[in-house]
């Protein structure tokens, strides 16, 4: 079977299970109920989401846009903002967990800006760790969280927890590498055989790596006092997630504590590491699993699902035809 038979059994066996898991988020509730959730939210509503959603969107490109600066690159604000939602455009409507989008957003600028291409791959590499590190981080907070309900998800949580600590310990582990002065990833590149290492894109490829990460590991020595405060950044605007999420419920009619938007919350996340672009389908049926799970009306998990698709829909395609048009 050659690779392109492969991958298309590889996207079908995808879309097959994407069909499944809308097909089960939906299958056992009525659909009025659904319609009875979505009338529930007015037009200045959702205006008022929207500018919430903006601010999340803001803080996300203001991270990079800091990191930026700390390389004595003062990118106009704006201009930062755009490539990172050209990249997220990127990112969200391709397979894979929410990445695919930082090959543009080095393309941008080495091209606009002539920033050399190992300063540009360290600034994302900066941003990408920090992210990773309050996610996961984020991750394992909601599933001990998950412990302390007196629900069914007790029963899960000890294996979540485990299932998601290896992969939170990565960043973390990466970080502290660089920061000795070594070179993970480079180091394994490395290893890899002669014959391979003599292709010239393989050969670039290592020398780039090398020289990422030594940019990083100086920006990690000279400004410790930097990654602490990205990483405080991160937690203010998980709280700033928290409130969007809580008012879009709130908005829906659902009444959620603290331990129980932390667990939807967990469920969404979960989601967005799938392969499916976007989460799609896992997204959808890991609201309505965690609605049933905490005792909820199941429609509200169809109905935030909805809001969050809606939002990173009209913020991805606006990336993308952003993107598209500064290419042309």
């Amino acid at each position: 079977m050659s690779i392109k038979d492969k991958l298309k059994k590889l996207r079908f066996l995808l879309w097959s299970l994407v069909a499944m898991l809308l097909w089960w988020s939906v299958r056992q509730i009525p659909l009025n109920d659904i319609l009875d959730v979505l009338r529930q939210i007015l037009g200045w509503q959702i205006l008022a989401l929207l500018v919430v959603n903006v601010g999340v969107v803001l803080l996300l490109g203001g991270r990079w846009w800091l990191i930026l600066r700390a390389y004595g690159h003062r990118l106009p604000f704006w201009v930062v903002m755009r490539y990172r939602l050209a990249a997220f455009g990127v990112s969200y409507f391709t397979p894979g967990p929410q990445f695919g989008g930082e090959p543009l957003q080095v393309h941008y600028l080495r091209h606009n800006h002539q920033i050399p291409g190992t300063e540009a791959a360290a600034t994302i590499t900066v941003d990408k760790i920090i992210e990773l590190l309050t996610n996961f981080g984020f991750l394992i907070f909601g599933i001990l969280m998950l412990t302390t309900l007196e629900t069914t998800a007790q029963i899960q949580s000890s294996r979540l927890v485990i299932a998601v600590s290896g992969p939170a310990l990565l960043p973390a582990v990466y970080l502290g590498q660089l920061w000795m002065g070594k070179q993970p990833i480079a180091g394994v590149l490395r290893l890899l055989p002669v014959r391979w290492k003599d292709r010239p894109w393989l050969a670039n490829a290592i020398e780039l790596v090398e020289i990422t990460e030594v940019q990083v590991t100086a920006l990690c020595r000279q400004k410790p006092r930097l990654i602490f405060g990205l990483l405080f950044y991160s937690g203010v605007l998980w709280a700033v997630l928290g409130f969007e999420y809580w008012l879009a419920l709130r908005f829906l009619g659902g009444v959620l504590n603290f331990r129980q938007l932390v667990s939807v919350m967990v469920m969404a996340r979960l989601a967005f590491l799938t392969p499916m672009p976007g989460g799609l389908g896992a997204l959808e049926a890991g609201q309505v699993l965690a609605m049933q799970i905490l005792g909820l009306n199941p429609a509200l998990g169809v109905g935030i699902s909805l809001l969050i698709r809606a939002r990173d829909v009209l913020f991805g395609s606006l990336g993308l035809w952003w993107g598209g048009l500064r290419q042309r």
